[in-house]
């Protein structure tokens, strides 16, 4: 239980909360090096159970769980999935997290069936948009979970006679036959933005904790569950310019309903990870308060001098996890003069530093994000699809080796929606994936309808590809 008053106070608690991000990792490690020393060589995987509950994730999964650390054990980590199709968001968060931050996007027990106390379970219609929903946003490969029905597990294809559920096993059946024939690994993502859950602030979210919880069983009906919320948070400011652990998340969503609503493809990383890993996006965004981590602030720095764009918000951290020292940000920017960003209305909305060979852009404002974020990374060149008003949420695939494509199209809403898209390239001709029919195409635009809760998958080669 959180009982500081001060941030001096704070080192105690974030120690602890460190730990525990600690002990899981050192726990996995020296089971794989038991298994590895009794001649078990295999690539081992490890899946974090986030959330348990079917209320979804409030933010993106990092402490106590760290995947890019534990990758650094293991072969990979992946995150499970059990979801319906109204939870939408969580999926995407934690598809567009695995992707991003881990070396192989895997789903290690994905929802076929589910356990019998799963409040408002769904059927196969769930599963079916739910794994489209992963596909689109990163997953590679996943492990269905479970084939078969047992005596604590209902739903599946299967039931526990052995006979086959014909409605289930059609779907999934299709789903193998459809979509887990194209060659996902040859395909790369097209995000040039990293929308990067900032680790130091989940964890001041977690030490200051008001009500420890114990598992998440109370989350279906209290609301809250061991993982950290505002409703059992501390709301002190704690000698910094406001509560960050308040308002870190409210930032985070901002710029992820920016980027969603802007048409920019996007993926979820981690301060965990390398620079290296870093480096591979053209632009980081990620929220920024009175105080950032010495290892994030030097991964930010050297991102930001050998060539990235930075865009932060609402501040740039003057101190480092010690809250003594000045952060490395702080002192990047203190050897240049930030000129001042503007929006369409020639508002200024936050300071742009050019630092070595990028340049690190402060948005002053929440009230900015949703108007000013698409007209700064615009002025960088980041790819984006303008869909205008649609509430379609939309990734492009572009291949590695050649000049084709894959485009998702999902509609998470209970109405049918009409989208009117240019698309990227040429196309010799667009086939739905799914249907397996040729769609039409008008003046280089997609115009066709998506039904409620659907996803649809179109591919194409561009011309003389």
């Amino acid at each position: 239980r959180f009982e500081g008053t001060r941030k001096e106070e704070l080192r105690y608690y974030l120690d602890w909360i460190e730990y525990r991000e600690f002990y899981l990792i050192t726990s996995m490690e020296n089971l794989g090096n038991r298994m590895k020393s009794r001649g078990i060589h295999v690539p081992l995987f490890h899946n974090y159970p986030y959330p348990l509950g079917p209320g979804g994730a409030k933010g993106a999964p990092t402490t106590p769980f760290n995947l890019p650390a534990l990758e650094e054990k293991l072969g990979f980590v992946g995150f499970d999935i059990y979801s319906r199709k109204e939870l939408y968001d969580h999926v995407k968060t934690i598809a567009s997290y695995v992707s991003g931050c881990s070396r192989f996007p895997y789903i290690p027990e994905f929802i076929m069936g589910v356990w019998p106390w799963y409040i408002k379970p769904g059927d196969v219609t769930d599963e079916v948009f739910v794994t489209k929903e992963a596909l689109m946003h990163g997953i590679k490969e996943f492990n269905r979970y479970m084939l078969v029905d047992r005596n604590k597990w209902l739903g599946s294809p299967i039931n526990r006679k052995g006979v086959v559920k014909e409605d289930s096993y059609a779907a999934h059946k299709k789903v193998g036959t459809n979509l887990m024939k194209i060659r996902w690994n040859d395909f790369a993502k097209c995000d040039d933005v990293l929308l990067v859950v900032n680790r130091d602030y989940d964890r001041l979210e977690a030490a200051t904790t008001l009500l420890p919880v114990v598992g998440d069983f109370l989350e279906p009906v209290f609301g809250f569950s061991e993982y950290p919320s505002s409703v059992i948070v501390s709301d002190e400011n704690l000698g910094f310019s406001r509560p960050i652990q308040q308002h870190k998340s409210t930032w985070f969503d901002a710029f992820y309903k920016a980027l969603t609503e802007g048409g920019v493809v996007f993926s979820l990383g981690d301060t965990a990870q390398s620079v290296e890993a870093l480096k591979k996006h053209k632009v980081l965004v990620i929220s920024a308060f009175d105080y950032i981590g010495k290892k994030t602030a030097d991964k930010l720095a050297d991102y930001i001098e050998t060539g990235g764009t930075v865009i932060l918000g609402p501040e740039i951290p003057k101190l480092d996890d010690t809250f003594s020292s000045e952060s490395a940000l702080s002192k990047l920017v203190s050897s240049t003069t930030g000129k001042p960003v503007l929006n369409s209305n020639g508002m200024e909305i936050g300071k742009k530093f050019a630092c070595g060979k990028g340049s690190l852009i402060q948005i002053f404002e929440l009230e900015s994000v949703s108007s000013g974020l698409i007209e700064i990374l615009d002025s960088v060149q980041v790819f984006r699809i303008d869909k205008g008003k649609s509430v379609a949420d939309l990734v492009l695939y572009k291949g590695k080796t050649r000049d084709e494509y894959i485009l998702f199209v999902a509609n998470p809403s209970e109405k049918k929606i009409e989208i009117d898209i240019p698309l990227p390239s040429v196309p010799e001709s667009v086939t739905d994936l799914w249907e397996e029919k040729k769609v039409e195409i008008l003046a280089g635009r997609l115009k066709t309808e998506v039904c409620a809760y659907d996803i649809r998958i179109f591919s194409w080669k561009a011309i003389n590809a």
